[in-house]
């Protein structure tokens, strides 16, 4: 599994930023738990550029809203020159891992969390970043944001300073979860990658969540969908707990890994799964994706004979 962190350096995250690398071994104790082979790497929300692009559809941050050369990523992975990427079984994984996480609260207003994993991952491919992506792994990405992703935040009113900026002719730039799903699915192939996310999320009343260490204004709605669409989970940002929802994460990653993607248009209502001859009913089917996920917990074993049967729609 090939692990790629996104994680918010806008003001309002050194709680978040604290609480996640500190909590961290939960995660990686889940992922030698369920045997899993894996490194992973870090960047920011901040997708800026020096200057602002021209052109109104490249205008990702259309003006000046925090944010400086030193905290304009684009993609780049952080760390130590030569160790960015952290390696399973490194004696300082969890030290580099807290360092790395701490990516400060000077980055800019415009958190990008989906176009900074496309970023990301291109920059690996072309040699901006170190090789990171492995043929036979698992992407996994997982966004830390107290924010909606400003792919269709800049055509929202701004939580902050009221603007609309879409609506006002600042820029026409879009990145949404579809974006990146279908760029993700192009560079590994169905079933291959999931996005997971501790974000803002809503209560059963509507109510955005809040706690002493984080309160969001705005719910990460494409950070959501992307996880429904692609089989990863969802966290809320609020919950005290760090050491349990990073523990979840990483016990799902074992669910994520072993999604099987299916081919044509799948009927959903059709689909039927069978364990070594027996009705297994513990899956579910991700339409973005177009893979059946099992439950974490109600994997098959290594060796089962797995089938899965289903209509394809006209």
């Amino acid at each position: 599994v090939d692990i790629l962190w996104i994680v918010d350096s806008s003001g309002s995250m050194a709680e978040e930023q604290n609480y996640l690398g500190t909590n961290f071994q939960s995660f990686i104790n889940e992922l030698v738990n369920i045997g899993v082979d894996f490194q992973t790497a870090v960047t920011s929300t901040d997708v800026c550029e020096s200057e602002v692009p021209p052109e109104l559809e490249n205008r990702a941050c259309p003006v000046d809203y925090g944010g400086s050369a030193a905290t304009q990523h684009r993609g780049t992975f952080i760390g130590d020159n030569g160790a960015q990427i952290l390696m399973q079984g490194q004696s300082d994984l969890q030290d580099k891992f807290l360092e790395y996480t701490a990516v400060g609260v000077n980055g800019s207003g415009f958190e990008h969390g989906l176009y900074a994993t496309k970023l990301a991952i291109e920059k690996s491919l072309n040699g901006g970043n170190p090789s990171f992506l492995r043929e036979d792994g698992f992407l996994a990405v997982i966004v830390v944001s107290d924010e909606e992703d400003d792919g269709i935040g800049l055509g929202m009113t701004d939580a902050y300073n009221g603007i609309n900026f879409v609506q006002q002719g600042y820029t026409t730039f879009s990145y949404t979860h579809e974006d990146l799903t279908d760029y993700l699915t192009g560079v590994k192939g169905a079933g291959k990658f999931s996005v997971s996310t501790i974000t803002g999320t809503r209560d059963a009343g509507g109510n955005l969540c809040t706690s002493s260490h984080s309160n969001p204004q705005e719910e990460g709605t494409q950070y959501i969908n992307a996880a429904n669409s692609t089989g990863g989970i969802v966290q809320s940002i609020c919950e005290s707990n760090w050491s349990s929802s990073l523990a979840q994460i990483g016990a799902d990653l074992s669910a994520q890994v072993t999604q099987i993607a299916l081919e044509g248009s799948p009927d959903p209502s059709s689909i039927e799964v069978t364990v070594d001859g027996q009705p297994h009913s513990q899956w579910t089917y991700i339409s973005g994706t177009k893979t059946v996920k099992f439950d974490a917990g109600a994997v098959p074993a290594v060796g089962a004979t797995i089938l899965v049967e289903y209509r394809t729609l006209q």
